[in-house]
Formats: structure tokens, sequence, C-alpha cells
């Protein structure tokens, strides 16, 4: 019996980050981590390194990827986010009683219950990363809710996600959600180039003292190693950073505050480079094609 294949990926369902009031500070922050980054050495060993810094517009939180290979079946993912009761899954999120259900406690005086809860507004602060921060090939921004702890939107991005996998629309992942707003990935870049002081000549990965510097977080940040192309299937070079120094630098900054979160949205796999429109359209740089979106 041939193993159980992955499903083939075309969707996924994300809170957009940039908004009027988040777009100039999230543009300056990009700016700086690039200029920081370059400045570190830690993207050295790509062509490009440029490219390792997520556009503008590509930045959102994911609540989930999705495999939607037919018009029906993405027609029924659309469906799903156009009735999702937004208003009661943010109460649910914020522990509010549901509206119109009073409650009538042992002294006999109804209590009115308490006001919906206000819109999620977070801030991204620090970077962190899902892998060894000796060895990992993406850094995000932490985000945070600033006028309830982080439980609140955890909650309500749970629920939406939830209302999808009970209609087997979104892969059901065996670990819990974190969220996550990815601001570098080495995969986009090319070609590693090792120095003479980090490892030998070539595309392969360095060897002895410079894999375990690498591994144990020490040669000042800037150890690198490049994974197998066939053996995991990439096929380019992906950098591995050796980021202990640089996430302890960025720890406590912040890289948006007061980010409104306005919007759900069901997005198009890959993300398009934007060619046209004026110089503010530009500027995003990239973007994922939205094909549902809802007010929150």
């Amino acid at each position: 019996m041939a193993p159980n294949r992955p499903p083939h990926l075309t969707h996924f369902l994300a809170l957009p980050l940039v908004t009027e009031t988040s777009r100039p500070q999230l543009r300056a922050s990009l700016q700086r981590l690039s200029a920081d980054l370059q400045a570190s050495g830690l993207l050295s060993g790509l062509e490009d390194g440029e490219r390792t810094i997520r556009p503008l517009g590509t930045l959102h939180l994911t609540l989930g990827v999705m495999s939607l290979p037919t018009a029906e079946k993405l027609a029924r993912a659309v469906k799903v986010l156009q009735e999702m009761d937004v208003a009661a899954l943010m109460m649910m999120a914020a522990g509010v009683p549901s509206i119109g259900h009073e409650a009538v406690p042992a002294h006999g005086k109804v209590e009115r219950p308490a006001p919906a809860p206000t819109r999620l507004t977070i801030s991204l602060r620090s970077l962190a990363t899902m892998q060894s921060p000796s060895a990992t090939s993406v850094l995000y921004a932490v985000p945070v809710d600033r006028a309830h702890d982080e439980g609140r939107l955890l909650a309500f991005c749970n629920h939406a996600r939830q209302a999808f996998e009970k209609k087997g629309l979104i892969v059901v992942e065996h670990r819990p959600l974190l969220l996550h707003a990815a601001v570098v990935n080495t995969v986009y870049g090319t070609k590693a180039h090792p120095t003479a002081a980090d490892g030998p000549s070539g595309s392969r990965a360095p060897t002895g003292d410079a894999v375990r510097d690498a591994k144990e977080g020490r040669g000042g940040g800037k150890g690198w190693q490049v994974v197998d192309k066939k053996k995991h299937g990439y096929q380019k070079g992906k950098l591995k950073l050796n980021a202990v120094d640089f996430i302890k630098q960025y720890d406590g900054v912040e890289f948006a505050t007061d980010i409104e979160l306005r919007t759900m949205v069901i997005c198009k796999m890959g993300a398009k480079k934007v060619t046209s429109g004026d110089a503010e359209r530009r500027e995003l740089g990239e973007e994922y094609q939205v094909v549902a979106l809802r007010e929150i």
C-alpha cells in the first residue's frame, strides 16, 4: 500500500498586518532589519541576501493552510468565511457571555451581559524562531495583544480555525497554533558562499569546528550550514543562520505598535511581485492574491 501523501496546499487563512497606520512603521522596521542583517554578516553566504527579507505586502499571521484544488471546495471555504459569526468568536475568546442571554443570580436581580470586547489590536515585538536559533532559516516577529493577555488573540484564531476544521477545509496540524509574522526566510535567497573563516570553498557545508560552533551558537553569530538539496527536496542551497546574537539584539524591539486587525482573508499560496500601480502600491514589493475577505 502506497504511503499517504501530504495534501497539495493551495490556499491559507490569515490576518493581514499591513494597514494605513501600521504600514509606515513596518516599512521602516523592515528597512532597519535589512540594514542590521547586512551589517551583521549573517547574509554573506547568499548572493542576494536582500531577498530573504520578506516584502512589506506579504506580512500576515497564518491561521492555517488549505488544500482547495476544486472550485467547489474553494466555494465552500469562502462560504464558511462569509458566514462566520466573528462577534461571537471574539466574545468567546475574551470570555464574555453571549449577548441575549441574561444571567439570573441567586438574589434574583438580572445581570446584563458585559459589553462586547474591543477589536484585536496588537504589536509586533522582538525576533524568534521555530528552529534552533543557532541553525535557523526563518526569523519572525512575535504578535502581542496589548489590551489583553496573549490568550485572547490566540483563542480567537483557534476558534476561527476550528470553523474550517469542522468542514474539512483546513489541514489539521497535530501541534498548537503558533502565531508569527515571518520577516526573514533564507529559502528565497540563492547560492551560499562560505568564507575562509566559516568553512571550505564550494557549496558544501562547513565541517569540524565550524559546524560545532554553528550548532552551539558560537562564532559571533555568523555560523552557517547548507542543507543537502536532494535530500530535502529543494533546488537551491538553503542557508541556516546562526542567529543567536541577532535575536538577542532584537529582544524587546518593536516592529509596529497598535496594529488593528481589521480583516480575515483566504489567500492563494505564492506571493506575486507587484509590478503595476503607483509608487505606494509598488512599495508593497509582493503580495498574495486574496480570494475572499471579511471584516472582523
